[in-house]
């Protein structure tokens, strides 16, 4: 139906008509006609014909059109929204009639060749979707979901929103859905399952009351929810007059001159009772417009245009020239200032946050305006802003509960994580650790959801095809939407990560292997297993090394017996010392073969030469300690107390080691099971082993770059079931490898069944979330705090059935692997160190005893005192260290006076002690002035004489 209206016949009868068409179902099209358009008429004189049309009805569309061009108007106005406004404009354009769009915001309703008659007086969704992102970051609120109708203005409108919370990098969109007239419940179901907290409308206002209808219904219009819808719904507060239950809605539209001079006067004109909206402020500015560029135009030709023959259309060859005539018009109007680009659109980039309430005084609801938003200012609040539920505070934006939600599990038989009870139908008859776990998180406040147990058809946990790509199991229900969660122990892999989602674990796994004990077989060199190969080399290296540096050190050291006596004899200047060095020079006797002396310097107790730290003693000392005991000789130098002290400490490690791993490979040798080790198990061909089908070991071990860990792979025999494995290992010699928590519960009653080794490939189990699952959160949450509370250990301790299998050993063998180097360095590394702090005490010796050394008139400073120590020691080190004794008969006759006849054999220090106790040596250097001669004579002196010579 088509009604063509003349509202006004101005004076000059030659005068210009501008036509405006709206549609019956367009929400202001009481006010305009009644109200806005006359005044405009009447304070404008412009004749203004009004042409109504159908929405729905394509063909009413066309004939509304074809009949404003028909009439002879000079431009068309109208309020319709982007989809209607392209339409009118794609009739229009062959004619070349400009076309003023008030409302129209679509970014891709574009300004091409066949468009280039449109006028657009509001910014495009590209900007309202920066203000919308803008409110977002104010309120933190950085999970949202989108739902926009299926026309062009709620699909662009949307992919623009996108598009800007993509860039920020910081958002997630947690659903994002469109609908049409028949779908809108399916669309807020989605939202709803994906918990997000703040929606985005962005549709056309008359789907509006039908979306928020819906969206209350389902329970989305609450108080810890947040609607934001855009100026379409925003331009129409009427339609949701009496819906008391929408309070709360934030909106976008943009800026009008609020409380300027001309509304205010517009206002009084028309009165209160219209709702003053975007769309009627815009139309009575485009009239101001139009009817401005009309009396510069005044030379226009009338139109002469028919819609009679399409093929033959003639443009109207003034429509351009109106079209930048209207551009170039600019009018301080109710909407603010109006300016135009050359593309005929607004230059104004600025829109008003507004906040639906109910004010006092009035009986209909309106959009306050509580804040703005430019581009350049950005967003800025000037009133406060009432939340859904009146609330005055921000919600969070987060979900905070599972309430009302039904959840399907996906669940599998695999005791003691779960398995269907007997003689039960339903959902809920499945029992173990998972339902259990289920149960508990039903039940907690903040969540509060329903669920079932839903099982795969193939009763697999789920693993991918290499050639489809595709998975099988509960992980292809969850991916096919078949299931919202699985509620298993899913072990975590790279594999399955990036299919899906794991919650945080609910319990810690690995791999382990198992295998039936034997009788025990003998081993001769058990006492050999504890340490490796390498570690008993290295302990003979360090005991020889040990031994060497305790003799060096012994003599050396100022403090030592050997290198104390020595350097006194070197440096005594008593004629007993004389003697001593001229005998040494004469017949190559060592200094350590003389031991007593009258002289105060070299007086040594003589039952205490047994207990210098000669090399035979340092091995001693040494060896003695291996073996936990102590012996006599022991040095007196605090460098050499320190590396005995080190050495000790160093055996008392490794003998606590040695015998905690001994104790293990006793218990080892005695169940008779003759591989410790998973590497060892590769290495012998007396067991075979085997690995479950398809199972995550399988893949987990496959994919391991530890070549060894490959190899067992390799290796493995197949099984096809838990139970199966489980018979091959109690028929004997057969090793199962699976997952530990599965071989714990499967060796209840098994006495005779070990773990070997140590646990290999440590890893998580958890519950599978499709990716980006809403759920996520909040059941981590929870999921935390089990842990915290140590729910998940009772609920092992009551599923396991270990403790109370009555055998009287553990169940697992070679926990306590042969210790090898790689262990053992660091001990090493201690003694090395203690070596070093010793040769650090060995140098602090010599500078403390360099300083106690007298002064004499050679040596007087601290330098020189220590230039004369180590000189003396390196001829020590040269003459007394490698040089070889002489035997007595090969010392001159004259020579050996006193010494006695030991029928050639060398001078031990025995015989050097037991002549020493009835005689002294007296050297006399009788040097003439033609001869160097030197003899020894001897004095006998009676027993225990000290007189000097």
């Amino acid at each position: 139906m088509l009604l063509l209206l003349s509202l006004f016949t101005p004076f000059y009868t030659d005068s210009h008509s501008v036509g405006f068409l709206l549609s019956t179902e367009n929400t202001h099209y009481t006010v305009l006609t009644d109200t806005i358009l006359p005044l405009a008429n009447k304070n404008t004189n412009q004749s203004i014909q009004v042409v109504e049309f159908h929405p729905d009805s394509l063909y009413d569309l066309v004939e509304a059109t074809c009949a404003m061009v028909e009439s002879g108007v000079v431009a068309v106005v109208t309020p319709e929204g982007s989809t209607l406004t392209s339409q009118i404009c794609d009739l229009l354009a062959p004619f070349q009639i400009p076309l003023v769009s008030l409302v129209a915001t679509d970014p891709q309703i574009g300004h091409g060749d066949h468009r280039d008659n449109l006028i657009l007086l509001s910014p495009s969704d590209t900007y309202q979707s920066q203000a919308i992102t803008a409110l977002l970051k104010h309120f933190k609120w950085f999970e949202v979901a989108i739902i926009g109708s299926d026309s062009s203005y709620g699909t662009h409108g949307v992919h623009q929103l996108q598009s800007a919370l993509t860039d920020e990098h910081n958002f997630v969109i947690k659903s994002l859905v469109f609908f049409n007239e028949r779908s809108v419940s399916r669309a807020l179901g989605a939202i709803k399952r994906s918990l997000a907290r703040v929606i985005v409308l962005n549709c056309e206002g008359r789907y509006g009351p039908m979306v928020l209808g819906e969206a209350r219904i389902q329970g989305l219009v609450a108080k810890d929810y947040v609607w934001i819808v855009t100026d379409a719904i925003s331009d129409s507060p009427g339609l949701l007059a009496g819906e008391g239950d929408f309070e709360g809605l934030i909106g976008l539209m943009p800026s009008m001159a609020w409380g300027s001079p001309q509304y205010t006067k517009f206002r009084s004109e028309v009165g209160i009772q219209p709702q003053i909206t975007q769309t009627v402020l815009l139309a009575s500015d485009a009239i101001t417009v139009m009817a401005e560029a009309l009396k510069v135009s005044i030379t226009l030709s009338k139109p002469n245009c028919s819609c009679s023959n399409y093929s033959e259309i003639e443009p109207w060859k003034d429509g351009w020239e109106l079209r930048e005539t209207i551009l170039s018009t600019t009018i301080d109007g109710l909407s603010g200032p109006v300016y135009l680009d050359s593309e005929g659109v607004t230059e104004k980039k600025q829109y008003d946050i507004v906040n639906f309430i109910y004010p006092d005084g009035l009986t209909y609801p309106i959009f306050r305006q509580v804040g703005n938003w430019s581009e350049r200012s950005g967003i800025t609040f000037h009133s406060p802003v009432l939340f859904h539920g009146g609330k005055k505070t921000p919600p969070i934006g987060l979900p905070n509960q599972l309430s009302g939600l039904h959840l399907r599990l996906g669940v599998a038989n695999n005791l003691p994580f779960a398995a269907p009870i007997a003689n039960c139908t339903g959902p809920h008859c499945w029992q173990g650790i998972c339902p259990e776990i289920v149960a508990t998180l039903a039940r907690e406040d903040n969540l509060n959801f329903t669920y079932e147990f839903i099982s795969p058809h193939d009763g697999e946990f789920g693993m991918m095809d290499p050639e489809t790509g595709e998975w099988n199991g509960m992980i292809g229900d969850l991916l096919s939407q078949r299931t919202d969660m699985i509620a298993m122990d899913l072990s975590v892999g790279v594999e399955r990560k990036q299919a899906i989602d794991f919650t945080v674990p609910i319990m810690d796994s690995g791999i382990s292997l198992v295998v039936m004990g034997e009788s025990g077989k003998n081993n001769p060199f058990f006492f050999l297993s504890p340490f490796g190969n390498s570690v008993w080399m290295t302990m003979g290296a360090a005991f020889i090394v040990i031994s060497s540096m305790l003799n060096l050190f012994s003599k050396i050291s100022p403090y030592g017996d050997y290198g104390q006596k020595v350097h006194a004899i070197q440096v005594c200047t008593c004629t007993k010392c004389e003697e001593m060095r001229v005998a040494k020079h004469k017949g190559n006797i060592k200094f350590k073969d003389h031991y007593s002396s009258d002289c105060m310097v070299m007086r040594v107790e003589e039952d205490a030469q047994s207990h210098m730290m000669t090399f035979y003693n340092s091995l001693w000392a040494t060896g003695a300690g291996l073996v936990g005991q102590g012996c006599s000789s022991l040095p007196t130098s605090p460098s050499g107390r320190f590396i005995l002290l080190i050495w000790w400490f160093f055996v008392l490690l490794m003998l606590s080691m040695y015998t905690a791993n001994l104790t293990a490979f006793l218990t080892l040798d005695k169940i008779g099971i003759t591989v410790d080790s998973a590497a060892e198990l590769v290495l012998q061909s007396r067991y075979k082993w085997g690995i479950l089908e398809g199972s995550f070991v399988e893949s987990l071990l496959t994919n391991n770059v530890d070549p060894e860990l490959k190899k067992l792979v390799e290796g493995a025999e197949r099984v096809y079931s838990v139970e199966e494995g489980n018979q091959r290992v109690l028929d004997g010699l057969f090793v199962l490898i699976d997952e530990t928590p599965a071989i714990n519960y499967n060796l209840v009653g098994q006495c005779n069944i070990f773990l070997i080794g140590q646990e290999i490939q440590p890893f998580d189990y958890g519950f599978g979330l499709p990716k980006n699952s809403p759920y996520t959160n909040l059941i981590n949450t929870n999921l935390i705090k089990f842990r915290e509370e140590g729910y998940f250990q009772e609920l092992w301790k009551k599923w396991d059935k270990t403790p109370d299998r009555g055998c009287d050993h553990g169940h697992d063998v070679g926990a306590n692997e042969v210790l090898r180097m790689d262990t053992l360095k660091g001990i090493f590394y201690l003694l090395a160190l203690g070596l070093l702090i010793s040769c650090a005490l060995l140098i602090a010796e010599t500078v403390i005893a360099t300083i106690q050394d007298p002064m004499d008139i050679h040596h007087q400073s601290f330098f020189r005192k220590l230039a004369r120590r180590v000189k003396l020691k390196w001829q020590d080190i040269t003459t007394e260290w490698f040089a070889f004794r002489k035997k007595l008969s090969d010392i001159p006759k004259e020579q050996k006076n006193g010494i006695g006849n030991n029928n050639g054999r060398l001078v031990s220090m025995f015989n050097l002690k037991r002549l020493q106790r009835n005689s002294a040596f007296v050297a006399m250097a009788a040097k003439n002035k033609d001869t160097t001669t030197l003899t020894i004579t001897r004095e006998i002196r009676p027993s225990g004489d000290g007189a000097n010579l």
